[in-house]
């Protein structure tokens, strides 16, 4: 009885449970509660401290909510009475906030104390100068902390400092600086976007705090001041705190004044996104004053500026400003602010030596105002591109066929899938994707470190391949090859040769850093080589996002005019024609919209360009007939707020796309509103009520394609266009990389992907050990303790699940939820920081022989040598269940040193197998099939005048009239055995029938997988002749008979090979010499050879055999895939 009920309250804790995790709801584990502390019943002080940072610290403690505040004591708060320093006194209860929200039955007192003591015994006396913890006053340049608040329905919740990028308001120090402005942004209680309706039903709540602001602290009363642009579609603010009594700082009609005169514009949008470009995030360059530019007339025709929003500049002015930033690349196009201007600006070398230095366009001109510095936005550089679904589904208009997309991301995954497999793709990967803190190059090289295996940098390459295949997944985000694509600035030609229909595209050659590339090595750290340049001819594909009209991508034939070529990463369009190019695609300009730029061959359209859509003849929104006032703008801020709709357009556009065709007519009209929705923020006008939405919704029958993946919400049906064959595919390899994941990765029952616990005990790399680390084991612990809390800050901060998810820039949950594409960067600064207090610790403290801080004798290097052996220890020697592994790796180039001393000690300088994975894989594969006596191929060893060699037998020739042999390297046909034997366990093969397009496992014509390995053998393309040339062995009647059916049906029966019948592989004399790392290496390039010869399809093979050959391109993948997650050639596992 007792177990029936044990296992009912079993079962109803579960169901408990997952009711919370369906909806989101936090849930807490106490663990093991030792002392049960009481509610209090009587109230502490309410303290109020000497400075604006420990009275701001204060509140954000309280904004816990009860579970602290009915647990705060006096001693707690008469500890913080005593610490003096701000920076000091935030860090403590930045920790204590984390704590408290981790832990809700914390005990507060002895939390604090034991934190503190472990400050103090790190050097960090409490009244001393804080060198090693966050400087709120003394930021990164051009960054700042700035008071962070979430408003909710039901409360005021203060967060963190939060490190901003700045803007020019908060730089300018008549305003006091950061700490008097307030980032605000408005939340459900989750923490995720507010939906438009309960936005609607609490806009009377929300317009209060616009207007009349809240006290953020006893003393200060913060209102809202403005936002930029992309800060308003997040219902995000800028509040500002004006210092009434001492006047430190100005009120908010003269810091209005300050930024400029705005009176002329009377479209109260319009008014409000002028004002808005004096909080676009920029970066401060240098002055520029009037008398160094000049104002001049666009060029205009039919009715449109072909120069709308860009002018030029010297290169004297650029090559000033790139010193004055540390630029070593020296970029052809700024996007810039520079008073009451705005747009983007390319070089000109024609102003060199000239008093005008910065020629601006009227068409930049936006409001009146002296601010005289010049502010950088963005600037050109070499940007990869990446298809996506928007993308996707106008080239698929422009009949590409869905082969190529598909191989496109079958290369995608294949890069991805080769970083577990192979050590210089996985030095290629973690290179691109990570910051410099990790000596990558020293640690494979110097050291070699098998970073496929080691746990962190294990951690680190799936966690990135986990991130690729979920935008994949979710966005159908396809790499492109670095030099076939790129995002690039659109700017106009100032010299007018450029005629309508032609472009001019020139990009720096992006080359990928190799492992063994010697001369970078040579060349020392941030050794550059000379930038190679590329002008592009020929023709090319131009669109830019968003784009859903049909008339959005268009061709031009690019072209090469030498008077264009100064100018590098950047576009440039004519000024001639009946029509701006720029206007043409999605309706943009030049004032700094990116364009996507293709010149891969394989998606280049043949088909004309559709008409462009007319966007300038949408509704003109309507002026006032007095000045525009702010409870106007207020007004207009809750309106574009509340009615944000551009996402659910977007998706409203890709069903009807889907599902009808992207020239339908409701599709073309949901691509009219989309650009209406874009520049609501500058319009004030919404294009479609909620109601019309809904109608358009209703008319797709709650029906949508299988990549929308929400089986709760919609019915899904299997889409037959090109992203619904990608989103197949992708969804194929899914059981390889849980498997992949399974032993460093768990997924919660919220479905969010997270990064977990290592639960193994952690082996400890002996090479990595030194005799007297023993001597720093205290200080190690220390230090990481240290390291445990601040990185732990961080991740909590900004909605880190993991260490692992920090470092590769992981989406942030808060990211995720808000759209906010700012906050992994700033997240990735805190941990720049904190990595570079940890190392200064790490240098400045005593050694245990007494010698001066910088010397550098042997004896000293074998300390630090130790000292980092004493941290990689006690990093890899954790209890905890969730680990924090990068500690260890902050001290590579001494861990470097010490591995490499070690490793010579023992004479072992031979470098980990690059191929060890694969040849093992290969191995015993190839061992299984012998001894199974399942070869398939018709071989002549007998006849073998090269032992390396042997004999392979094709069909008989009807044409011909005789029978084909070729004489084969050995590791061709091992290749060829395994790789057949391989896809015919995966039951993939059909005999007459191609696949349906919706097939969740695509068949592939047998003549396909023929005629791939006939062309693999013979290297040559012979579409009408090799896909009969082999012969394939279907079933073994006996070990002397084979019987083999052709492809017309018919059957015959051989005598089987003598090899075949063979029981071990000891019959080669030289197989002993095959499974050497160079046999490995050429058998992987071998079959990464057969894998391309599936995208080298013939322009006479039919769209069906293409796919096939796409396909088979795939499963090949997926076989290297199940390498990786299984160490052997596993066999694919169906959804």
């Amino acid at each position: 009885m007792d177990c029936i009920l044990t296992n009912n309250i079993r079962v109803a804790f579960r169901e408990f449970l997952a009711f919370f995790y369906r909806h989101r709801i936090q849930i807490c584990f106490a663990g093991s509660i030792t002392e049960y502390i009481k509610p209090r019943s009587d109230y502490v002080e309410r303290p109020i401290f000497n400075s604006f940072i420990k009275n701001y610290s204060w509140q954000m403690l309280l904004s816990i909510g009860y579970l602290f505040q009915q647990r705060v004591t006096q001693q707690f708060i008469d500890y913080l009475k005593t610490v003096e320093i701000d920076n000091i006194f935030y860090q403590i209860t930045l920790h204590m906030w984390r704590r408290a929200k981790e832990y809700h039955f914390l005990d507060i007192d002895g939390e604090l104390m034991k934190h503190v003591k472990r400050l103090e015994e790190i050097g960090q006396e409490k009244r001393a100068a804080p060198t090693h913890v966050t400087s709120l006053t003394n930021p990164p340049p051009n960054k700042a902390y700035a008071p962070s608040v979430t408003l909710t329905p039901t409360t005021i919740c203060v967060k963190p400092f939060k490190l901003v990028k700045t803007n020019r308001t908060i730089r300018e120090p008549k305003l006091g600086g950061s700490l008097n402005f307030c980032l605000v942004e408005i939340r459900e209680e989750t923490g995720e976007a507010l939906l438009a309706s309960h936005f609607s039903t609490l806009r009377g709540k929300f317009e209060n705090y616009l207007k009349y602001g809240f006290k953020l602290t006893n003393d200060r009363l913060y209102r809202h001041l403005h936002h930029s642009q992309s800060q308003l579609k997040e219902k995000q603010y800028w509040f500002y705190w004006h210092d009434e009594k001492n006047k430190t700082n100005l009120s908010f009609e003269d810091a209005y004044k300050w930024m400029g005169d705005f009176a002329q514009e009377r479209v109260v949008a319009k008014h409000s996104a002028r004002i808005a470009q004096c909080f676009t995030s920029s970066d401060a360059t240098i002055r520029v004053p009037t008398q160094m530019t000049e104002v001049i007339d666009d060029v205009e025709r039919n009715g449109y500026i072909f120069t709308d929003g860009v002018g030029t500049c010297s290169t004297q002015l650029r090559d000033e400003i790139c010193q004055k930033m540390g630029f070593r690349r020296k970029f052809s196009v700024m996007q810039i602010r520079y008073g009451g201007c705005k747009g983007t600006v390319s070089v000109n070398p024609n102003l060199d030596y000239t008093e005008k230095q910065l020629i601006l366009r009227k068409s930049m001109h936006k409001f009146i105002s002296t601010h005289d510095v010049l502010e950088l936005c963005k600037i050109s550089a070499p940007r990869p591109l990446h298809l996506n679904r928007q993308a996707i589904a106008l080239l698929e208009s422009r009949l590409i066929p869905h082969s190529t997309f598909l191989l496109l991301q079958n290369q995608h995954l294949l890069w991805l899938v080769e970083s577990l497999l192979y050590l210089p793709s996985t030095y290629e990967l973690l290179n691109e994707r990570l910051s410099q803190q990790f000596q990558l190059r020293d640690l494979m090289l110097t050291a070699h470190l098998d970073l496929i295996h080691e746990p962190f940098f294990r951690q680190l390459i799936t966690t990135i391949c986990k991130l690729e295949i979920k935008r994949i997944q979710d966005k159908t985000r396809i790499q492109m090859s670095k030099n076939c694509g790129r995002n690039l600035f659109g700017i106009v030609d100032e010299t007018a040769i450029l005629q309508y229909g032609q472009v001019f595209v020139q990009y720096t050659e992006l080359d990928t850093e190799q492992l063994d590339d010697s001369t970078r090595r040579n060349g020392g750290r941030g050794y550059r080589r000379e930038e190679v340049k590329h002008v592009v001819v020929g023709k090319i594909v131009v669109t830019k996002n968003p784009c859903h009209h049909p008339g959005d991508l268009r061709t031009f034939e690019a072209v090469d005019v030498p008077q264009l070529r100064h100018l590098v990463d950047c576009i440039v369009f004519p000024q001639n024609g009946k029509r701006p190019h720029p206007n043409e695609i999605s309706g943009s300009d030049l004032d700094g919209d990116e364009y996507a730029v293709y010149w891969h061959p394989d998606i280049m359209p043949t088909t004309e360009n559709f008409a462009p859509y007319e966007y300038d003849s949408q509704e003109k929104p309507k002026k006032l007939d007095r000045e525009v006032t702010r409870d106007d703008i207020t007004h207009t801020v809750l309106d574009i707020s509340e009615q944000d709709a551009l996402g659910r357009l977007s998706n409203l556009h890709l069903a009807f796309t889907d599902k009808f065709s992207i020239r339908h007519p409701a599709a073309i009209k949901l691509a009219s509103a989309i650009s209406e929705e874009v520049d609501a923020g500058k319009t004030g006008k919404h294009p479609l009520t909620d109601d019309e939405i809904g109608e358009l919704s209703r008319k797709l029958d709650n029906e949508r394609a299988d990549f929308f993946n929400r089986p709760k919400q919609f019915d899904l049906y299997a889409s037959s266009n090109a992203i619904g064959i990608l989103f197949r595919a992708i969804r194929r390899s899914e059981p390889g990389w849980d498997k992949i994941n399974r032993c460093l990765h768990t997924k919660t029952t919220v479905g969010l992907i997270q990064s977990s616990h290592i639960s193994a005990h952690l082996h400890v790399d002996p090479f990595l050990i030194h005799p007297l680390s023993n001597l720093y084991r205290n200080e190690a612990e220390e230090l990481f303790k240290l390291y445990h809390d601040q990185i732990s800050d961080i991740m909590y901060v900004y909605h880190f699940h993991s260490e692992i998810d920090l470092i590769c820039k992981f989406d942030s949950q808060q990211q995720t939820m808000s759209k906010q594409f700012d906050i992994a960067d700033s997240a990735q600064l805190e941990l720049g920081h904190l990595i570079n207090r940890i190392k200064s610790l790490f240098n400045d403290c005593q050694l245990q022989n007494h010698h001066s801080f910088k010397c550098s004798c042997d004896e000293c290097d074998q300390h630090r040598m130790a000292r980092a052996s004493a941290c990689y220890i006690v990093t890899y020697g954790q209890q905890n269940a969730k680990k924090i592994l990068s500690f260890a790796w902050l001290f590579s180039s001494w861990l470097v040193k010490l591995r490499r001393m070690n490793l010579e000690k023992q004479k072992l300088l031979t470098p980990p197998s690059n191929y060890s994975l694969v040849g093992q894989a290969f191995l015993h594969s190839f061992l299984l099939l012998v001894e199974n006596q399942a070869l398939r191929y018709l071989v002549d060893f007998n006849t073998n005048s090269n032992k390396h060699t042997c004999l392979l037998h094709f069909n008989f020739d009807v044409r011909m009239k005789k029978s084909i042999n070729k004489r084969v390297h050995l590791m061709q046909w091992a290749m060829l055995e395994i790789t057949t034997g391989w896809l015919d366990r995966q039951d993939i093969f059909s005999i007459k029938k191609h696949a349906s397009k919706t097939s969740a496992r695509p068949t592939i014509l047998l003549r396909t997988w023929k005629h791939i390995a006939a062309q693999f053998l013979f290297d040559k393309y012979r579409p009408k002749t090799c896909s009969r040339l082999l012969l394939v062995q279907n079933r073994f009647v006996s070990k002397e008979q084979i019987t083999v059916t052709h492809d017309n049906g018919t059957t015959v029966t051989l005598g089987l090979p003598q090899f075949a019948s063979s029981p071990s592989i000891s019959s080669f004399s030289s197989i002993s010499n095959w499974w050497s790392d160079e046999m490995a290496c050429k058998l992987y390039k071998l079959l990464l050879n057969l894998t391309a010869q599936c995208s080298r399809t013939h322009p006479l093979s039919s769209s069906s055999e293409r796919m096939d050959m796409a396909h088979l391109n795939e499963y090949l993948t997926l076989g290297l895939l199940s390498i990786a997650a299984e160490n052997e050639f596993g066999n694919i596992t169906w959804h």
